[in-house]
């Protein structure tokens, strides 16, 4: 095995940007029945309080910029079921992004 193949054995590779944060400003910008996506997250990735403060806000797209501040500070399985919820509500949105 040539060094450069062991190198690249050995280094492991970054792994893929996750599907949430890769197509952060279309979600934002597009996202529909943003109330389901939340009752779909209560609980298990929001708390009560996240809950109703994002629910609070007067349209989608202010609740998804809301949600979208705390996703930072998710780990992948807290993604993954952002994800998950708005494979749900959003179906075809979500393969659009994933055709991209």
């Amino acid at each position: 095995m040539a060094l450069r193949d062991l190198l690249l054995f050995l280094v492991p590779l970054c792994p893929e940007e996750h599907f949430v944060k890769r197509h952060r400003e279309q979600l934002i910008q597009r996202v529909s029945s943003v109330a389901r996506v939340l009752s779909l997250l209560r609980g298990d990735v929001l708390n009560y309080k996240q809950y109703q403060s994002i629910s609070s806000e007067r349209s989608d797209l202010e609740r998804m910029r809301k949600l979208y501040e705390l996703v930072p500070s998710w780990d992948t399985l807290h993604k993954d079921r952002l994800y998950h919820a708005l494979t749900i509500t959003n179906r075809a949105l979500i393969e659009e992004l994933e055709g991209k």
